[in-house]
């Protein structure tokens, strides 16, 4: 991820403010191996970055268990919650299981009846590792019939700026992930509607 981290910074430095005009509350940036300390002492997103740097393993499943858990039991308690829309920005490699975090929540979620747009994880890669695309594919794709579940994965794959994605193309996929009306529309990106989801945690 290390090669990828200034398009890290950029990409979500032009999707914040996008996100922002849909979420007043704002939106909560994490990182799998740091915890940014005074986040909201800052006045952008390049604040938070430039004393983050990239290292240690990706335990992606980790942490979106973390998350996942998290919020589902928020859901339990109150059912009327703002639905949340999670933004995985990585490179793909990961060094655990990051594919049954997804099918426990989006089980938990057929079993309380949740609506459909309740949560949704899109699943950003950076670069081109094929076996990772493969991956986040078949999650996207697959994992959702395999399981008997909801579908709550979207994804996109990005090679790099300015390359097959311009600024505004990449800002669209995203906003078409968070709605699920965009959904299967990723080759039509144009008219993008405003996000059901309320809260967003990249």
């Amino acid at each position: 991820m290390k090669r990828q981290w200034s398009d890290v910074s950029a990409l979500i430095q032009a999707v914040a403010p996008i996100c922002l005009k849909y979420d007043e509350n704002g939106i909560d940036i994490y990182f799998i191996n740091h915890r940014p300390t005074d986040t909201g002492k800052r006045d952008s997103a390049q604040g938070i970055f430039r004393d983050v740097k990239p290292g240690g393993k990706c335990k992606l499943g980790a942490r979106l268990k973390k998350i996942l858990s998290w919020y589902i039991e928020q859901l339990k308690l109150d059912p009327q919650r703002p639905p949340l829309n999670v933004i995985v920005i990585t490179a793909g490699i990961t060094d655990d299981d990051f594919a049954g975090p997804l099918t426990d929540a989006a089980r938990e979620l057929d079993n309380m009846k949740a609506p459909l747009h309740q949560l949704g994880v899109m699943l950003f890669q950076l670069g081109d590792n094929e076996e990772a695309r493969s991956k986040f594919e078949h999650a996207d794709d697959e994992m959702w019939k395999k399981e008997g579940t909801r579908d709550i994965v979207d994804t996109v794959t990005w090679r790099g700026w300015p390359a097959s994605f311009g600024s505004d193309d990449m800002v669209k996929a995203v906003l078409g992930a968070v709605s699920k009306k965009m959904d299967g529309a990723k080759s039509a990106l144009a008219g993008t509607v405003p996000p059901e989801r309320r809260e967003t945690t990249i």
